[in-house]
């Protein structure tokens, strides 16, 4: 980007005009995702079919080293409106990576296949800062005893490792 300086007649400032190289933008992808493994491709055929064995089996614990838990695996996993904000947000607060990882089966296990979890980015309305929402939204009858199911056999082991950055809402059709 290349800039260039004019002085207004009427002011002592100069109007800065930014001259920009569109070329090397045009057909240009906003987000670019790395070539995917294919460990990472298998990940992505079996999620969803269910199966919390089948998505432990695949990712293991050491996956964050091995690549398998980059942000395109993630995002096979969880509908993810703004993926430059997500990710963004998630690289500066990367204990929440794993956690997401280790989410998915028991979100799966309590909710079946068919819901598919959203990220979004909202402000915590208590302490001011951005967190991460993993909106859950179910048609289910019982959905909200499946919070609690979540809650009481996953959530609450795991809350204090999101350092109150993470949290689960659950939403009806």
């Amino acid at each position: 980007m290349a800039a260039s300086a004019q002085w207004a007649f009427d002011r002592d400032v100069p109007i800065i005009r930014y001259e920009i190289d569109w070329s090397a933008r045009i057909n240009r992808p906003l987000y670019e995702s790395p070539p995917k493994s294919p460990v990472a491709t298998t990940l992505a055929k079996v999620k969803n079919e269910g199966g919390e064995a089948a998505v432990q089996q695949l990712t293991p614990p050491d996956a964050v080293e091995t690549g398998l838990r980059s942000f395109p695996t993630l995002a096979a996993f969880y509908s993810v409106p703004r993926p430059i904000a997500i990710e963004s947000f998630l690289q500066k607060n990367q204990q929440l990576v794993g956690l997401l990882f280790s989410a998915f089966p028991k979100i799966r296990a309590n909710w079946g296949t068919e819901i598919k979890p959203e990220l979004n980015i909202v402000d915590d309305p208590d302490g001011g800062f951005p967190i991460l929402m993993v909106r859950l939204t179910s048609n289910m009858p019982d959905a909200y005893e499946a919070l609690d199911r979540f809650d009481e056999e996953w959530w609450l082991d795991h809350i204090k490792d999101a350092e109150g950055l993470l949290n689960f809402s659950l939403h009806s059709r």
